[in-house]
Protein backbone atom coordinates (compact mmCIF):
# COMPACT_ATOMS: atom_id res chain seq x y z
CA UNK A 1 0.00 0.00 0.00
CA UNK A 2 2.89 2.32 0.78
CA UNK A 3 4.09 2.54 -2.90
CA UNK A 4 0.32 3.01 -4.03
CA UNK A 5 0.27 5.77 -1.72
CA UNK A 6 3.34 7.12 -2.94
CA UNK A 7 1.85 7.12 -6.78
CA UNK A 8 -1.44 8.61 -5.78
CA UNK A 9 0.33 11.42 -4.18
CA UNK A 10 2.74 12.11 -7.49
CA UNK A 11 -0.23 11.67 -9.70
CA UNK A 12 -2.22 14.32 -7.71
CA UNK A 13 0.65 16.69 -7.48
CA UNK A 14 1.17 16.23 -10.76
CA UNK A 15 -2.70 17.07 -11.79
CA UNK A 16 -2.84 19.83 -9.21
CA UNK A 17 -0.11 21.60 -10.74
CA UNK A 18 -1.83 20.90 -13.93
CA UNK A 19 -4.87 22.60 -13.36
CA UNK A 20 -3.33 26.05 -11.76
CA UNK A 21 -1.26 25.75 -14.76
CA UNK A 22 -3.89 25.87 -17.03
CA UNK A 23 -6.24 28.14 -14.76
CA UNK A 24 -3.08 31.09 -14.39
CA UNK A 25 -2.06 30.38 -17.57
CA UNK A 26 1.68 30.87 -16.72
CA UNK A 27 4.34 26.99 -15.99
CA UNK A 28 5.31 29.02 -12.81
CA UNK A 29 3.02 28.69 -9.83
CA UNK A 30 3.05 29.04 -6.48
CA UNK A 31 2.35 26.12 -4.64
CA UNK A 32 -0.90 27.38 -2.58
CA UNK A 33 -1.91 27.59 -5.92
CA UNK A 34 -1.85 23.88 -6.54
CA UNK A 35 -2.86 22.79 -2.30
CA UNK A 36 -5.42 25.02 -1.13
CA UNK A 37 -4.68 26.04 2.22
CA UNK A 38 -6.23 28.57 4.69
CA UNK A 39 -4.22 31.32 6.44
CA UNK A 40 -5.01 29.81 9.75
CA UNK A 41 -3.38 26.46 8.81
CA UNK A 42 -0.24 25.54 10.60
CA UNK A 43 1.47 24.56 7.45
CA UNK A 44 0.21 28.19 5.36
CA UNK A 45 3.56 30.09 5.95
CA UNK A 46 5.59 26.90 4.72
CA UNK A 47 4.58 26.83 1.87
CA UNK A 48 2.80 30.49 0.97
CA UNK A 49 5.70 31.68 -0.74
CA UNK A 50 6.94 28.58 -2.59
CA UNK A 51 7.16 28.84 -6.36
CA UNK A 52 7.26 25.80 -8.99
CA UNK A 53 7.83 24.94 -12.49
CA UNK A 54 6.69 21.52 -13.31
CA UNK A 55 5.72 21.62 -16.44
CA UNK A 56 8.32 18.84 -18.28
CA UNK A 57 6.37 16.22 -15.88
CA UNK A 58 7.58 13.54 -13.66
CA UNK A 59 10.82 11.87 -13.67
CA UNK A 60 11.73 8.83 -12.09
CA UNK A 61 15.92 8.73 -11.71
CA UNK A 62 18.13 5.93 -12.00
CA UNK A 63 20.28 7.93 -9.27
CA UNK A 64 18.42 9.35 -6.13
CA UNK A 65 17.66 12.66 -6.50
CA UNK A 66 18.15 14.79 -3.44
CA UNK A 67 17.41 18.79 -2.44
CA UNK A 68 21.19 19.34 -3.07
CA UNK A 69 21.44 17.37 -6.87
CA UNK A 70 18.10 19.13 -8.00
CA UNK A 71 17.95 22.24 -9.71
CA UNK A 72 15.03 24.75 -9.10
CA UNK A 73 15.38 25.33 -12.98
CA UNK A 74 14.83 21.31 -13.90
CA UNK A 75 10.69 21.79 -13.97
CA UNK A 76 9.99 18.19 -13.29
CA UNK A 77 8.44 16.28 -10.45
CA UNK A 78 11.80 13.54 -8.97
CA UNK A 79 10.23 10.69 -7.80
CA UNK A 80 12.38 8.30 -6.55
CA UNK A 81 10.35 5.21 -6.60
CA UNK A 82 13.04 2.98 -7.89
CA UNK A 83 15.41 3.76 -5.46
CA UNK A 84 15.56 1.49 -2.35
CA UNK A 85 15.35 3.07 0.91
CA UNK A 86 15.91 6.47 -0.85
CA UNK A 87 16.09 9.30 1.76
CA UNK A 88 13.41 11.61 0.49
CA UNK A 89 10.59 9.96 -1.68
CA UNK A 90 9.96 12.75 -4.01
CA UNK A 91 11.68 16.28 -4.72
CA UNK A 92 10.00 19.25 -6.46
CA UNK A 93 12.84 21.81 -8.14
CA UNK A 94 11.07 25.33 -6.48
CA UNK A 95 11.85 28.34 -5.37
CA UNK A 96 13.42 29.99 -3.16
CA UNK A 97 14.15 26.56 -1.74
CA UNK A 98 13.31 22.94 -3.19
CA UNK A 99 10.79 21.03 -1.43
CA UNK A 100 11.32 17.35 -0.15
CA UNK A 101 8.16 15.08 0.28
CA UNK A 102 7.73 12.07 2.66
CA UNK A 103 4.66 9.90 2.14
CA UNK A 104 3.30 8.25 5.05
CA UNK A 105 0.18 5.49 4.32
CA UNK A 106 -1.06 5.79 7.89
CA UNK A 107 -3.55 7.87 9.86
CA UNK A 108 -1.08 8.96 12.42
CA UNK A 109 2.09 11.41 11.99
CA UNK A 110 5.26 9.92 12.05
CA UNK A 111 7.80 9.22 14.82
CA UNK A 112 10.37 11.84 15.99
CA UNK A 113 13.18 10.07 14.71
CA UNK A 114 11.84 9.81 11.54
CA UNK A 115 11.36 12.81 10.97
CA UNK A 116 14.76 14.27 12.50
CA UNK A 117 16.21 12.41 9.87
CA UNK A 118 14.25 13.40 6.74
CA UNK A 119 15.45 17.15 8.03
CA UNK A 120 18.63 15.97 6.62
CA UNK A 121 19.58 16.75 3.40
CA UNK A 122 21.46 13.82 3.59
CA UNK A 123 21.02 10.20 5.53
CA UNK A 124 22.37 10.66 8.80
CA UNK A 125 25.82 8.52 8.70
CA UNK A 126 24.66 6.83 12.07
CA UNK A 127 21.78 5.29 11.85
CA UNK A 128 20.71 4.61 15.55
CA UNK A 129 18.45 6.73 17.30
CA UNK A 130 19.88 9.04 19.54
CA UNK A 131 19.31 10.86 22.64
CA UNK A 132 16.97 13.23 22.45
CA UNK A 133 17.60 16.19 24.72
CA UNK A 134 13.97 18.35 26.05
CA UNK A 135 13.24 21.58 25.09
CA UNK A 136 14.32 22.98 28.50
CA UNK A 137 17.98 22.69 28.07
CA UNK A 138 18.06 22.98 24.32
CA UNK A 139 21.67 22.22 22.19
CA UNK A 140 23.47 24.32 20.53
CA UNK A 141 22.62 24.59 17.05
CA UNK A 142 25.40 23.43 14.65
CA UNK A 143 26.12 25.32 11.38
CA UNK A 144 25.38 22.13 9.47
CA UNK A 145 22.00 22.19 11.22
CA UNK A 146 21.25 25.69 10.35
CA UNK A 147 22.35 24.89 6.83
CA UNK A 148 19.81 22.12 6.30
CA UNK A 149 17.14 24.15 7.65
CA UNK A 150 18.01 27.11 5.39
CA UNK A 151 18.34 25.39 2.35
CA UNK A 152 14.88 23.31 1.76
CA UNK A 153 11.77 22.82 3.48
CA UNK A 154 10.41 19.05 4.18
CA UNK A 155 6.28 18.42 4.06
CA UNK A 156 4.96 14.97 5.19
CA UNK A 157 1.72 13.62 3.38
CA UNK A 158 -0.07 11.51 5.22
CA UNK A 159 -3.81 10.12 5.17
CA UNK A 160 -5.24 12.28 7.84
CA UNK A 161 -8.23 14.89 7.80
CA UNK A 162 -6.43 18.05 7.95
CA UNK A 163 -3.25 19.30 8.98
CA UNK A 164 -4.35 19.98 12.65
CA UNK A 165 -4.29 16.24 13.58
CA UNK A 166 -0.71 16.72 13.54
CA UNK A 167 -0.23 17.75 16.41
CA UNK A 168 2.19 21.01 18.20
CA UNK A 169 5.73 21.07 18.42
CA UNK A 170 5.30 19.86 22.21
CA UNK A 171 3.99 16.54 21.28
CA UNK A 172 7.11 15.46 19.67
CA UNK A 173 9.68 16.88 23.02
CA UNK A 174 12.13 17.23 20.57
CA UNK A 175 14.23 20.41 19.54
CA UNK A 176 15.04 19.76 16.43
CA UNK A 177 11.49 19.47 15.23
CA UNK A 178 10.42 22.14 17.20
CA UNK A 179 12.84 24.39 15.65
CA UNK A 180 12.40 23.08 12.32
CA UNK A 181 8.43 24.12 13.32
CA UNK A 182 9.40 27.19 14.20
CA UNK A 183 11.55 28.09 11.36
CA UNK A 184 8.81 26.71 9.05
CA UNK A 185 10.86 23.98 7.36
CA UNK A 186 8.23 21.48 8.30
CA UNK A 187 4.63 20.73 7.63
CA UNK A 188 2.18 18.01 7.65
CA UNK A 189 -0.30 17.99 4.78
CA UNK A 190 -3.39 15.56 4.34
CA UNK A 191 -3.59 12.94 1.77
CA UNK A 192 -7.42 14.42 1.86
CA UNK A 193 -6.20 18.36 0.22
CA UNK A 194 -3.52 16.76 -2.35
CA UNK A 195 -6.32 14.34 -4.04
CA UNK A 196 -9.95 14.46 -3.18
CA UNK A 197 -10.50 17.64 -5.10
CA UNK A 198 -8.87 17.02 -8.18
CA UNK A 199 -11.84 15.84 -10.18
CA UNK A 200 -13.70 18.52 -9.13
CA UNK A 201 -11.21 20.78 -10.15
CA UNK A 202 -10.89 19.34 -13.93
CA UNK A 203 -14.93 19.49 -13.99
CA UNK A 204 -15.07 23.11 -12.99
CA UNK A 205 -12.20 24.11 -15.99
CA UNK A 206 -13.70 21.61 -18.47
CA UNK A 207 -17.20 21.73 -18.35
CA UNK A 208 -19.38 18.90 -20.12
Amino acid sequence: MGELWEDLVVASLMAMYTIARISLNKDSVLFINMYYLPATSKAYNVIKDIRVNLSRGICYPENEASVETVSSEDCQIYFNKNIHNAHHDIILPAKPVNLAIQCKNSLSIPTAISIESQLKKDPPKNTKEKKRSSKKDPPKETIEEMDDRDSFKLLWFYVGSDDSSAGSPADYRSNEIFDAIRFQQLAFLSGRGCCSPNIWSLKNIFPC
